[in-house]
């Protein structure tokens, strides 16, 4: 921070240099209080006379406010650009190359603009009181949509108590609006959030916005002491002082409230919420009189409207971390703030910038959590702090201590805010609440049944547990919304209209630290690894059948569950239950290309030395084999398959041995030697044939047979086989329609669409891989997709379309980063070398067919067996446009690039 002069009689011609320096440190009311601009304007500003720098920084945020120009204001506009480059450089703290960027204007473009930004600011502040709107806070002038004539006529000097913030206010401009709306159609407004969330804050943001519409005042009323009911109306008495007598304090109350215009701020009600009738004789008695509450529970009486606060805004952590964007984050914002407090030289960096943002994630976006955990940066960098709190000896609730002294115990710590809800509950409330702290990522109201019975001798035995139909779900449902309700969990209402409650990270380890002080963890984790391993297995058999989609969500939604199921058996020793858990996943793996989770889980199970069953043997090593061949080990690929097959003869899994000489046969047909792979195809089938659906209705040989067929069909595909390979698709997409597989369905029209545009019928190809696109979206895939992607960019180019090609292939790239799927990134870059060659680019092109031939090498990735034929022509084309040495040339450059060089290289369009 600038060392500011403390001379007081600086001359007005240097104002624009002070109102600047002041507005650098306009969210720290205690430097402005000693600021040299307080002298300068206290002769038209009397308020200014006081010992908070809070009226000063109310005077420049008014200023600012009053060159906010109406929202239908050209972006070109000068009273756009000035008031834009105020709050953007010194409320939002971005850089003067950030700011240039956003207004679109240049080096000296921002030198005169600001000049006269601050000019304005100038005249607005020297401009007596009379001449100015009437704006107490920024907040209240854009808030109110009353005229300005009204405003101008209300009283100055409202009475009341707020207390004036240490601290900057950052962010919750949208909270702070829907307070004031609720505030305008209802007498009685609750703030409800989870511990942490900056629910007193934001109340007396809105109060402050609130104000000018009391005229007998705002006051607040802190009930942080306040443990039983009956004191509710003495600590009003001791706030509002009614006048003295010999009447009870609740008739000396009612009268002096009666005809008055007052909001009544009511700071943590939660813990005598059973004095809402009081409240409510409040209201009814006094016309005009509104409150304003902040608690951890709804109140629950009539005409109460709920503002429930969320967490801070938090920037998306699953894309590279941009300092100027980041930079603007609420959430961000407070933790740079914070840590400026104790270390002033704390900067955001493109170094820390997303070791920040983990952080902010790591905490929830809990306020509370946020200003914990930067008043530590006087002595951590951000990246030792991450790692604090990612380290699982110690936790998180264990970083986030040593608040500031002057606020009240319980705000100290976060263990301390979180544990005050806890003591509030029940003793049997306790007990329900810390045992869902095993769930993790949230959960239905099915899986809390398990769970709640854990230890009693019934409940493994009990088939009613888990069913969406149980009748004690009434009773669970009650527990889970008296919980939402005291804001320890979470409620949403998904779109496939199920019910599914989460819990901050911080909470559930708060839960998970008292279910271990009850003794009760270990018996609740059984339940909840018993539970999912129940559900995986309904799994394994319905996520290939009708209810398909419906499964796939519930899995998408409880994966962690599910793997944190996996790992409890494996940990355990338990190797064969661990097997059912990675078999009954293993197709959720595989729509969404997850080959490397499949291959080390499978790897670890088998090294884990426990007793497996022979089918769960078998069946892992089904994907386990395949897993190797999709990541391109074959011969390792090759040495389960022999491995698998025998054992499977011995124990009479036809289905086992049929998968392992389906993928004996596409190894075979990979390395050339097609008449073994036809034979190896032809006995599976044979054998599948022969197999009818199982007696209890699993339609897994139908399923089976189906997926033989269909890779069956894409080698008599490789030979050139068209009118064999088009009857084995054929019948393996009639099974996967009989069985309800809507993503084999999808695999066999993609397979067949591939033939179809091989042999040109391109309309047809289109109309199947649209088909198949639009089957894998109701699924929710996000791996498969990529094939039609890139079958649909080949398409494009087949049929003259180069730019729709070009953009198809990128859409493909960009998805196939989303995955990381690197083979598919390597085939992407492939097509889009066709299809810039086709657009004329072909350096570029020729760039791009080196790096791919240099990861095919590197990676191990085979060139396709078939390619369409337009690869040949355009790759000829290309060595044709630029011959042979510049040809070397551009594939040399090429074959030196790194992965993101490539992209790069591929996604960024010549000027």
């Amino acid at each position: 921070m600038r060392r500011r002069r403390d001379d007081r009689s600086v001359s007005e011609t240097t104002l624009p240099r002070l109102i600047e320096d002041a507005l650098i440190c306009v969210e720290d009311a205690r430097a402005l209080r000693t600021h040299p601009l307080v002298p300068l304007l206290r002769r038209v500003h009397p308020q200014l006379a006081t010992e908070s720098g809070q009226a000063l920084r109310d005077l420049l945020l008014a200023g600012i406010a009053a060159i906010q120009p109406p929202a239908a204001t050209p972006s070109s506009a000068r009273v756009w650009r000035l008031y834009h480059l105020l709050v953007k450089q010194y409320l939002e703290g971005l850089s003067r190359e950030v700011v240039c960027a956003e207004l679109g204007i240049s080096r000296s473009e921002y030198y005169r603009v600001r000049a006269e930004a601050l000019e304005h600011l100038r005249a607005y502040l020297c401009a007596p009181a009379s001449r100015q709107p009437q704006a107490a806070t920024a907040a209240s002038a854009i808030l109110d949509d009353r005229d300005e004539s009204e405003r101008a006529s209300r009283p100055r000097g409202i009475p009341g108590n707020l207390p004036v913030a240490l601290t900057s206010f950052i962010g919750r401009e949208h909270e702070v609006a829907a307070i004031c709306e609720q505030m305008r159609s209802s007498r009685l407004v609750t703030l409800v959030g989870p511990p942490g969330v900056g629910k007193t804050r934001l109340s007396l943001a809105a109060a402050t916005a609130l104000a000018p519409l009391h005229a007998d005042g705002v006051w607040f009323v802190p009930l942080v002491a306040v443990t039983d009911p009956e004191l509710l109306l003495p600590s009003l008495a001791e706030v509002l002082r009614p006048p003295a007598g010999d009447r009870p304090v609740a008739e000396r109350l009612l009268d002096l409230l009666r005809d008055r215009d007052t909001l009544l701020v009511l700071d943590n009600f939660e813990q005598i919420v059973v004095a809402v009738s009081t409240l409510t004789l409040l209201l009814e008695r006094c016309a005009r009189l509104r409150l304003l509450v902040t608690s951890r529970t709804i109140l629950r009486v009539i005409g109460e409207r709920c503002v429930f606060v969320p967490p801070l805004r938090l920037p998306d952590r699953d894309v590279p971390a941009e300092l100027g964007s980041v930079a603007r984050n609420d959430a961000v914002r407070l933790f740079v703030e914070r840590a400026r407090e104790v270390a002033p030289d704390f900067r955001l960096t493109e170094k820390n910038v997303q070791a920040v943002v983990e952080i902010c994630h790591h905490l929830d976006g809990l306020p509370l959590a946020i200003e914990l955990a930067a008043a530590r940066s006087r002595f951590f960098t951000p990246d030792e702090m991450l790692r604090r709190l990612r380290d699982p000896t110690s936790g998180r609730l264990a970083f986030l201590t040593q608040g500031p002294r002057e606020r009240t115990p319980r705000h100290q710590t976060l263990r301390q805010a979180i544990g005050w809800s806890y003591l509030l509950l029940s003793t049997e409330e306790q007990t329900f609440f810390r045992r869902l702290g095993v769930f993790v990522g949230g959960f239905e109201p099915e899986a809390v049944l398990g769970i709640l019975r854990a230890g009693e001798a019934s409940a493994e035995t009990d088939q009613r547990t888990g069913s969406a139909d149980d009748p004690r779900l009434a009773g669970v449902y009650d527990q889970l919304t008296d919980l939402v309700e005291r804001s320890l969990l979470r409620y949403d209402r998904l779109d496939d209209d199920t019910a599914r409650f989460t819990m901050l990270e911080m909470v559930r380890e708060f839960a998970l630290e008292r279910l271990a002080v009850s003794g009760e963890r270990e018996v609740t984790e059984t339940a909840h690894a018993r539970h999912f391993l129940a559900r995986a297995n309904q799994l394994k058999t319905k996520i290939r059948g009708p209810d398909q989609v419906a499964w796939i969500r519930w899995a998408r939604r409880n994966y962690d569950n599910l793997w944190k199921s996996l790992r409890w058996h494996l940990d355990r020793g338990d190797a064969d239950s661990a097997g059912q858990m990675a078999s009954a996943l293993h197709w959720f793996w595989y729509i969404h290309g997850r080959w490397q989770e499949i291959r080390t889980t499978v790897e670890q199970i088998l090294a884990a030395g426990g007793e497996i069953s022979p089918l769960t043997r078998a069946e892992l090593l089904v994907q386990y084999a395949l897993a190797l061949v999709r990541l391109g080990d074959g011969v390792k690929a090759l040495e389960i398959v022999e491995i698998g097959e025998r054992q499977a003869l011995l124990d009479g899994f036809t289905e086992q041995v049929a998968c392992f000489r389906g993928l004996a046969g596409y190894l075979a047909a990979l390395s050339g030697d097609w008449a073994r792979a036809e034979l190896l195809f032809e006995q599976a089938v044979r054998d599948l044939r022969a197999v009818s659906t199982r007696s209890d209705g699993d339609p897994s040989p139908l399923w089976v047979l189906g997926e033989i067929l269909c890779a069956y069909g894409e080698v008599m595909f490789f030979q050139g086989k068209h009118e064999a390979a088009e009857r084995l698709y054929s019948e393996s997409l009639a099974l996967f329609r009989s069985v309800g597989d809507r993503e084999r369905v999808s695999r066999a029209l993609r397979d067949w669409a591939r033939l179809l545009l091989r042999r040109g019928e391109i309309a047809r190809a289109r109309a199947q891989c649209e088909e198949s696109l639009a089957l894998l979206e109701q699924l929710g895939d996000d791996y498969n997709p990529l094939y039609l992607w890139h079958y649909l960019a080949i398409i494009a180019l087949e049929g003259g379309d180069v730019e729709r090609s070009v953009s198809l292939h990128r859409e493909a790239l960009r998805r196939a980063l989303r995955t990381g799927a690197r083979s598919f990134i390597v085939e992407s870059l492939d097509g889009l070398a066709m299809a810039l060659g086709a657009r004329g680019e072909v350096v570029r092109a020729a760039q791009l067919l080196g790096a791919v031939a240099a990861f095919r090498e590197r990676y191990r990735y085979p060139v396709p067996i078939v390619r369409h034929p337009k690869y040949d022509v355009e790759r000829n084309a290309i060595a044709a446009a630029l011959g042979d040495e510049a040809l070397v040339a551009a594939c040399q450059a090429g074959a030196v690039m790194s992965m993101d060089q490539a992209v790069a290289c591929a996604m960024t369009d010549i000027e």
